[in-house]
């Protein structure tokens, strides 16, 4: 938990407007977010779901799956 400090710290400090990448679809990211917004009160932040974003599967680009985590991520793919 002390690793945690600086993080939040950081992400709940004044003058930050925090942007959380989210996805339901990933328990432990998701319930990472909660743990976070629980820590973060009445502060602002901005929020991108990814959780029925469709991403391309393959190289031809013609097969769409479930952008399962924000992580899995990539500027290369084509949404």
């Amino acid at each position: 938990m002390a690793d945690t400090v600086p993080f939040l710290e950081a992400s709940c400090s004044n003058g930050v407007l925090p942007v959380a990448w989210i996805s339901r679809r990933d328990a432990r990211s998701y319930a990472s977010f909660l743990w976070w917004l629980s820590h973060l009160g009445d502060a602002p932040c901005k929020i991108i779901d990814v959780t029925d974003l469709m991403v391309s599967g393959d190289e031809t680009n013609t097969v769409l799956r479930p952008a399962i985590s924000p992580a899995a991520l990539s500027a290369t793919l084509n949404w």
